[in-house]
């Protein structure tokens, strides 16, 4: 922003590529980062905006269970889980309001895998907390963030 201008203007600054194809431009989700980046990089060069070379910075959406839950119940995997609820099985989730709302998230994760769970057993809550939630065994299986 310059002196005496009232008007900000930002020159450089950096988001996730799945935020801004979903969130921002209201675009159907893609399956990799690859396709994400391509597909706003192409649509935003139409809105004078340049996307630049990715980075290695990743923060996807995951879910997480307790090691002991894995073992005892053989569920290391989102199939394995989806098999588990679907054999008839009761969890209870913890996930944020954003990962219950974004199309390229819970709701889509229940599609893609075949399972849907009772709302009553999903609780939403701030995202620090669904760790805590899982540690303190207070849900089953809690949403969190994979940086790789």
């Amino acid at each position: 922003m310059g002196r005496g201008s009232s008007k900000q203007q930002v020159d450089f600054t950096w988001d996730y590529t799945g935020t801004g194809l979903v969130t921002y431009l209201d675009e159907e989700p893609v399956s990799t980062a690859e396709e994400a980046f391509e597909a706003v990089r192409e649509i935003d060069e139409q809105n004078g905006i340049t996307w630049m070379n990715p980075t290695e910075v990743n923060n996807t959406y995951t879910l997480m269970v307790r090691q002991s839950f894995a073992d005892s119940d053989g569920v290391e995997s989102l199939s394995d889980l989806a098999d588990y609820v679907n054999a008839g099985n009761e969890l209870n989730v913890a996930i944020n309001d954003e990962f219950s709302a974004r199309p390229d998230s819970y709701g889509a994760l229940e599609e893609h895998y075949g399972f849907e769970l009772p709302s009553a057993d999903v609780e939403l809550m701030d995202l620090g907390l669904t760790y805590a939630a899982l540690r303190d065994e207070e849900v089953d299986v809690a949403m969190g963030f994979s940086h790789r």
